[in-house]
């Protein structure tokens, strides 16, 4: 199997002589993204180191946190793929009642999706908390969740 993904990737096949100066053009593109995502990605990463330098059990607490965090959003990037695409192939077809439909869709998959976690994180918080972390590190971080907070909105506020 790896000799054939060797063999059909066009990564490892010799590509045609590229147009004077795209080299610059690739980069003039991809330099600011390439920059805001070394800058999005070290400010989220630090918030592990912040919540360690509070202590242990925050650092654990924020982490399980993020986690559960992550898979939801997880379903929004899901949803969020799916309606981009709709919308691209309506738009490569002209059709303006494709596109806003497609997007509605999006919006009301988004919509449902956050009620649908949020009533299955209520609903089943204790379990979550009690499969995901000790009572000892419950204990010594609860204090810390207005930190931990704190820590999330700062991201957020970051990387936007």
């Amino acid at each position: 199997l790896l000799v054939a993904v060797i063999l059909l990737t066009p990564a490892f096949r010799k590509s045609p002589t590229s147009p004077e100066n795209e080299a610059k053009r690739q980069l003039s593109v991809g330099t600011g993204t390439a920059i805001s995502n070394v800058a999005e990605w070290g400010g989220f990463n630090l918030t592990y180191v912040i919540a360690t330098w509070i202590s242990l059990a925050a650092n654990s607490v924020y982490g399980y946190a993020i986690q559960i965090m992550g898979l939801c959003f997880m379903f929004y990037l899901g949803i969020a793929t799916a309606t981009s695409v709709r919308v691209a192939e309506a738009y490569g077809r002209r059709n303006l009642t494709e596109m806003r439909d497609a997007g509605r869709l999006g919006v009301a998959a988004t919509l449902v999706m956050g009620v649908a976690l949020g009533v299955v994180l209520i609903v089943f918080n204790n379990s979550l908390a009690g499969f995901l972390v000790k009572d000892d590190a419950v204990i010594n971080g609860v204090h810390l969740a207005s930190g931990i907070a704190a820590l999330l909105v700062m991201v957020s506020f970051v990387t936007v």
